[in-house]
């Protein structure tokens, strides 16, 4: 057996079951909605049907009477409408280098295997996790709005809006490079960003203040207008509108102004359009999310929901059910335990499950319904391998005398029901 064949073979032993499971405590909503693999290869659509239009052919009569009969009417058939949604999955491709002497301990045994990949495996494996969770919520809205034009200079200071602001989606992103895009027309409003070496750079997160330090190649260039038409940030060159695939955020603010969307026309099928309930919430408080939640019963939901809010709206939350509990014969003198891990609760749909989610934005809080959504694509979270005669795990480097490890995904996440969802956005604390 060759030493490519013994690696991956080590690899599947080593690190069995899916990357979505094994780091799933860091992708919560990759973990709750089920990936289904599509039958075309990437680059082309996945198609789904979609019932966007009810039967219409119901006639209604006077007990004894016939329909059709005498004066009465018999409508004839009236079909509803179904339409082909066309969802194309998004690539993203991690790369990490591997060295020689990695590679060389690596062949002797599982647990050499396991020492000499585990950390390279595991870091690697989290990028491509946190990038997909990212876009899961904010894919095509961007990691947050700017508030104004940064301060010219080599090195300039980006401030975020409160409302979308969240310090888990920067938290670990010193070295990322970024792009800017204006909101309103998707247009590129960064320069300079034709390869990593003349990039704009993070070079300092400050979670307190809200403001993300970077290094510019041209201390001169005036043209970062990030506040332009309201200017939103993303990682890396290869992100941007139209290489993400759509996240909640987009799929919540589905409206009749929306126009076309995944091949179906928002403004002449509501069905095909989202709820919002506000954009101006105000304190998150447990009737609010009730009454969103009364929003999807209307369009006949009866299912169980998730509420995806910040870790801070989750404390708000957490902090009235602490208020309003009472101390039953289990109280003691010396311990006191309050306050919740976890909340769910029911409403007129049925269970409402809180997600504290790290990578939503402080301001939004988005409510799905999991039994609806799936992510549809070529291929979930997986390590590439060169299918033939020779597998290779470990491939090798163009640009150092090293090898490198691939990591790949293609992937959409898809609504079935857009107004089983709801999006609440102005909250504040």
């Amino acid at each position: 057996m060759n030493q490519q064949s013994t690696l991956i073979g080590l690899f599947k032993e080593t690190y069995a079951g899916s990357i979505v499971e094994a780091w799933g405590f860091m992708a919560k909503l990759a973990k709750q909605i089920e990936f289904v693999a599509a039958p075309d290869q990437p680059g082309n659509l996945y198609h789904q049907p979609v019932d966007v239009q009810f039967e219409h052919g119901l006639s209604a009569t006077a007990a004894g009477t016939v329909a059709g009969l005498s004066s009465t009417q018999f409508l004839p058939a009236s079909a509803g409408a179904m339409a082909d949604a066309q969802i194309a999955g998004a690539q993203i491709v991690g790369r990490s280098a591997v060295s020689y002497e990695a590679i060389a301990r690596s062949a002797n045994s599982k647990a050499a295997f396991k020492q000499a990949t585990q950390h390279i495996v595991r870091r690697l494996s989290s990028a491509v996790l946190k990038d997909v969770e990212i876009q899961i919520l904010h894919g095509q809205k961007g990691l947050g709005t700017v508030t104004a034009n940064p301060s010219s200079g080599a090195s300039r200071v980006i401030q975020i809006t409160d409302e979308s602001w969240s310090a888990g989606i920067w938290a670990g992103m010193v070295g990322a490079t970024l792009e800017g895009f204006r909101i309103d027309t998707l247009a590129k409003v960064t320069t300079g960003l034709t390869s990593t070496s003349n990039a704009i750079t993070v070079t300092s997160v400050d979670t307190v203040a809200k403001t993300v330090t970077i290094s510019c190649p041209n201390a001169t260039d005036n043209t970062l207008n990030l506040s332009t038409g309201g200017g939103t940030l993303f990682f890396r060159e290869t992100h941007g509108p139209t290489t993400e695939f759509a996240g909640l955020d987009v799929w919540t603010s589905l409206s009749a102004s929306t126009g076309n969307f995944l091949n179906i026309n928002a403004t002449t099928y509501d069905l095909w359009r989202a709820n919002q309930y506000s954009s101006s919430v105000g304190t998150l408080s447990f009737p609010k999310l009730l009454e969103a939640v009364g929003l999807m019963a209307s369009y006949n939901l009866y299912d169980d929901v998730t509420a995806v809010m910040a870790p801070r709206a989750f404390e708000v939350l957490n902090s009235d059910i602490a208020a309003l509990r009472q101390f039953d014969v289990s109280y003691s003198e010396s311990r006191a335990k309050n306050g919740q891990k976890a909340l769910q609760f029911f409403g007129q749909t049925g269970m409402i499950e809180i997600m504290a989610h790290p990578f939503q934005k402080d301001g939004l809080c988005h409510i799905y319904t999991p039994s609806e959504a799936m992510r549809v694509g070529a291929t979930d979270i997986s390590f590439i391998t060169r299918q033939g005669s020779d597998d290779k795990l470990i491939l090798e480097s163009a640009t150092s005398a090293g090898s490198e490890m691939r990591c790949y995904s293609n992937q959409a996440l898809f609504l079935n029901q857009p107004r089983h969802s709801v999006r609440l956005a102005g909250i504040t604390y």
